[in-house]
């Protein structure tokens, strides 16, 4: 604020006299003593004005600002960020769009992989320990060349594809028949040999399928062995109790530890029997 001195005088004016001719000086003199000193005292109060507007007094100017500034930056930060978070999101959703399309891609060809390979495998014969494609000749010994021998009786896991009726065949230009399973001991040990001739198909074995001396009679409604004998009811229970399915009659296989009904027309391996010839004895 500005600071004004007041001076107060008393000026006593006597009666009327007779003025002087110096009385005229002096007032004049008086005068300008007093003028002076009020532009003294005017020239002090600027410079303490001023003074402490430069040591830092509140200007009435500086706080003349335009109050929707500060909020104007706080609102172009928002939209800012909020554009930002929407991207984010955006991409976010794309990346996990994405990354499940990939996902069901790669299902899809791992599927197409295992199908492919085992359709490439089913193609290509088995590598059986027969090493040769002939047929084993009967020698008239109890077990020919490549028979496994079991008791009174020898088997042929034989390396060649056919039709029941083939394989069938085939067993009887060997003196033999396919097999036929009698007991449970018997079962087992067949079992056990069909076996050794599967493959690895990733997270499972695949066992090779072999024909043996089973077929339905649609007439007597049951399974008979090639020697017209009815299957025993406590020997095993084929897998497809439908047999009517199957065109041309339905036949029997074995894969793995399981005996299973298929169509007479399909290929499949072969499993041959031939029992001891009887030895009559010799004369004197």
């Amino acid at each position: 604020m500005t600071e004004y001195v007041i001076i107060h005088s008393n000026l006593k004016y006597d009666q009327p006299r007779r003025q002087k001719p110096g009385d005229q000086v002096r007032r004049e003199e008086m005068r300008s003593y007093c003028e002076n000193l009020l532009e003294q005292q005017s020239s002090t109060t600027a410079q303490l004005t001023d003074r402490r507007g430069a040591q830092g007094s509140p200007d009435p100017r500086r706080n003349n600002k335009d109050p929707s500034a500060t909020p104007l930056r706080w609102k172009l930060a928002t939209i800012v960020l909020g554009i930002l978070c929407l991207m984010l999101l955006i991409a976010t959703g794309v990346l996990g769009y994405n990354e499940v399309q990939l996902g069901r891609e790669q299902d899809s060809l791992v599927k197409q992989v295992e199908h492919l390979t085992s359709e490439l495998m089913s193609c290509q014969t088995p590598i059986l320990p027969v090493t040769t494609m002939e047929k084993p000749k009967d020698t008239g010994k109890k077990c020919p060349g490549l028979w496994t021998a079991r008791q009174e009786r020898s088997y042929l896991f034989s390396p060649e594809k056919g039709t029941w009726e083939q394989c069938n065949s085939s067993c009887i230009s060997q003196s033999a028949l396919l097999l036929m399973i009698e007991s449970k001991e018997e079962q087992g040990f067949i079992t056990a040999r069909s076996f050794e001739y599967a493959e690895d198909r990733g997270s499972s074995a695949y066992y090779y399928p072999f024909w043996i001396g089973l077929s339905f009679d649609s007439n007597k409604r049951m399974w008979v062995w090639t020697d017209d004998s009815a299957l025993s009811s406590g020997l095993f229970v084929l897998s497809d109790p439908s047999p009517h399915n199957y065109d041309g009659g339905a036949r029997a296989y074995l894969q793995g530890d399981k005996v299973k009904p298929g169509g007479c027309g399909e290929t499949r391996f072969c499993i041959c029997e031939k029992k001891k010839k009887a030895q009559g004895k010799k004369k004197t």
